[in-house]
């Protein structure tokens, strides 16, 4: 998509997702499930998503796994599409797909104007950390009865020369554009930074350069670190940032550098 508007990508990994080998909660959701309690199921990914039904299907024929997820005591709410997009073609409805931009905040939201905390047992299928506001949230609803099911964290990259070059790059001004598509990708990329030594170059190439944030969310984490996104699309979506840096990109980098 880069290419496509004129652009030269370069490719920075900064994380990876590592699946937990018996993800954690995975128990206490399948005692829930088994005994025909009222359940809520908050997925937050897609990938988190197959790696629950997974992780059920180690101990629980999948037939049957897919059974209890589709039944009339358990209420499943997506945040976004892709968790969705996962169950559909097993045949499995959400009761909710939390809508753009797909925040916590909205998640919060969405439960309350549908009252499906009230009276059930919830779970929240993590991404790769804790959302400790989401989980707040939750407990001032539903005191006592908030588990989490953690299906993967995220690591560092194995191979960190790419996240090396990018952040020598940024620091000495050869870069013109920074996009960030998650707010953990700020977070690992300042982490490596400072093992390098490299944490004041990198602030201060960041301030000749624009900032693309895909949502939200990731800009909360990049004004969380004092870094201010120039460009923010409408719509949390990739394609959508990708127009918005089409049509903003080189206005705001002269803006920037002229000041």
């Amino acid at each position: 998509m880069i290419k496509r508007q004129g652009g030269e990508p370069v490719e920075a990994p900064s994380l990876r997702e590592v699946p937990l080998r018996g993800p954690a909660g995975l128990d206490a959701l399948e005692a829930d499930l088994l005994s025909g309690a009222q359940v809520l199921l908050v997925l937050m990914t897609g990938v988190g998503t197959e790696l629950l039904i997974e992780g059920l299907s180690q101990t629980q024929p999948r037939e049957r796994v897919l059974e209890l997820l589709a039944g009339s005591q358990v209420s499943i709410v997506c945040r976004g599409p892709k968790p969705h997009a996962i169950l559909k073609p097993l045949g499995i409805k959400p009761a909710l797909v939390v809508g753009e931009p797909n925040t916590w905040r909205d998640v919060l939201k969405e439960l309350d104007a549908h009252d499906l905390v009230r009276g059930r047992c919830v779970y929240v299928q993590e991404y790769g950390r804790t959302n400790e506001e989401l989980i707040a949230g939750l407990e001032g609803r539903a005191p006592k009865s908030v588990r989490q099911v953690k299906t993967y964290s995220w690591a560092l990259p194995e191979d960190l020369a790419p996240l090396h070059a990018a952040i020598e790059r940024i620091a000495r001004g050869d870069a013109e554009v920074a996009l960030f598509t998650s707010g953990i990708q700020v977070t690992h990329l300042l982490r490596v930074a400072e093992d390098r030594g490299a944490t004041e170059r990198l602030l201060a190439g960041f301030a000749r350069l624009v900032i693309a944030s895909v949502g939200p969310l990731t800009t909360e984490a990049l004004l969380a670190v004092g870094l201010s996104p120039d460009i923010e699309p409408e719509h949390p979506k990739l394609g959508h940032l990708m127009v918005a840096l089409a049509a903003l990109a080189a206005q705001k980098l002269a803006k920037k550098r002229a000041s």
